[in-house]
């Protein structure tokens, strides 16, 4: 769905900027944080369509800016995608959760449904 704004948020520079240019390469506009602060600060002024974060970060992890974005009543909070590492428990975090390593068509697929679940739940 090109044309909509997803924020990426991982504290892997190599990471962040793979996904960037990836979403990026999809058709969508891009903003990438590498910490949940400088995310928080990316919200000024902005809605996104979707939020692609990754869980284990410096300070803050993805799962405490998930609760934040619903404590001030953020709507990318329905719009979330965590990205963990591939691990043989996978967990409930109430989100949609993609697993790293993923490949070019997964990454899509994932945002796009993302996208495409909270667009069919508006009125």
């Amino acid at each position: 769905m090109p044309g909509e704004s997803v924020l990426v948020v991982d504290g892997d520079d190599s990471v962040r900027e793979c996904c960037r240019r990836m979403l990026e390469w999809f058709g969508y506009r891009v903003v990438a944080a590498g910490t949940v602060e400088e995310a928080l600060g990316g919200l000024n002024g902005h809605a996104f369509d979707a939020v692609v974060c990754d869980y284990p970060m410096r300070g803050q992890n993805g799962l405490d800016f998930l609760r934040i974005l619903r404590d001030i009543g953020r709507p990318e909070a329905d719009r979330f995608l965590f990205m963990i590492r591939f691990s043989p428990e996978r967990v409930d975090l109430g989100v949609p959760v993609l697993y790293k390593p993923f490949d070019l068509v997964e990454f899509k697929e994932a945002i796009e449904s993302v996208i495409k679940r909270n667009t069919e739940s508006l009125p």
